[in-house]
């Protein structure tokens, strides 16, 4: 299948994505939008935006992302070095401010929207309808906004360390095509709100160990109208004595499924990081970042968008996500945004003609 996807992968999706993508890569092949996740926080002050972003060289990112969720935030009350280290959640719909900081930079933003139940609740709470006017609130602001965005709801369903995850206890990968369809048609539907420039985002995370099949958790392809990815290089911690894992390594197998089973939906990198350099070897992460963008241009035609997670989240096994904790990833990440290939947009009057399938 890796050999057809050279042959006809580039001509299939350059047509499927055209109302999507701007062009001036080289042909057959739309350039890769580059993105960030940020804090939330952010967005509500130009000057924390113009800090963070002062990391990528003159060129704002095509997409920027932040993080919301259900049940109240993560971080009750953040602070600037707080904003660094965890992923900060409120629950509102994101405010105009907000907005308007990411629209002036000619980014769209995308939404991390995670259905953080509370304890004891399952998918089978929302199918009840415990939360049905905190969805239908979101549905109406996003339709009042009426600017394009993206939502990737409840990203890595196929796993079981998230609340709302396929294969966790009391959650069946049925049960969440169905909340699924019910949150889509809440935003979308012919009963909804009218807010169809939200566009969903459905963002498994990457093949391997005990996860639902990408098959059994889509909801379909009426219901997606972007394909999201999840993958991330842990070599620190999960193997310390192995080898870095290459992005190729990573997404290929997930790729490879998603090409199989749906060619022509475009394909967003949406959460990514690697661990820091390392003393004991030759690689970093600055090489690490321009080999697996390589790979990605040359080798899948589908994959339209790169969000790099920059933030620390050391709880997380210490590990610090962030470019600025390697100057080869600084500067990788400053040679990328100069590189043609990767000044891809997703602008909103092409991200509002988008294609349904």
């Amino acid at each position: 299948m890796r050999a057809l996807r050279r042959l006809f992968g580039p001509l299939t999706v350059a047509l499927a994505l055209s109302t999507i993508l701007s062009t001036g890569a080289s042909a057959g092949r739309p350039p890769i939008a580059l993105g960030l996740t940020v804090s939330p926080a952010w967005g509500q002050s130009a000057d924390w935006w113009n800090t963070e972003l002062d990391i990528v060289g003159t060129r704002a990112p095509a997409i920027m992302t932040m993080f919301f969720g259900w049940n109240g935030p993560k971080e009750v009350a953040p602070i600037p070095q707080n904003l660094l280290d965890f992923v900060w959640q409120p629950t509102a719909f994101p405010t105009s401010a907000m907005l308007d900081n990411i629209y002036r930079r000619d980014a769209i933003p995308m939404l991390f929207w995670q259905p953080n139940l509370k304890p004891g609740e399952t998918l089978q709470a929302i199918l009840d309808g415990a939360y049905d006017g905190y969805i239908r609130g979101w549905a109406r602001a996003a339709a009042a906004d009426g600017r394009p965005m993206i939502i990737r709801f409840a990203q890595e369903m196929n796993a079981n360390w998230f609340a709302w995850g396929a294969t966790r206890e009391g959650n069946t990968p049925e049960m969440f095509v169905q909340v699924w369809r019910k949150v889509w048609n809440a935003f979308r539907g012919p009963d909804g709100a009218g807010a169809t420039n939200a566009r969903f985002m459905w963002a498994p995370s990457v093949k391997g160990g005990k996860l639902a099949s990408f098959e059994s958790v889509y909801p379909g392809n009426d219901y997606v109208q972007i394909i999201g990815l999840d993958g991330y290089n842990f070599y620190d911690f999960r193997n310390p004595a192995g080898t870095w894992r290459p992005m190729r390594r990573i997404f290929e197998a997930s790729l490879d499924e998603i090409a199989l089973r749906w060619p022509t939906k475009p394909v967003v990198i949406a959460e990514v990081g690697s661990v820091d350099d390392h003393e004991w070897d030759t690689y970093d992460k600055g090489r690490w970042l321009r080999n697996g963008l390589n790979y990605l241009y040359e080798n899948e035609p589908q994959v339209v968008g790169f969000v790099y997670f920059n933030i620390k989240v050391l709880p997380e096994n210490n590990i610090n996500w962030r470019l600025n904790s390697s100057d080869s990833a600084v500067q990788a990440w400053k040679d990328l945004n100069n590189d043609p290939r990767f000044q891809g947009t997703l602008s909103a009057a092409q991200l509002a003609a988008a294609r349904t399938r």
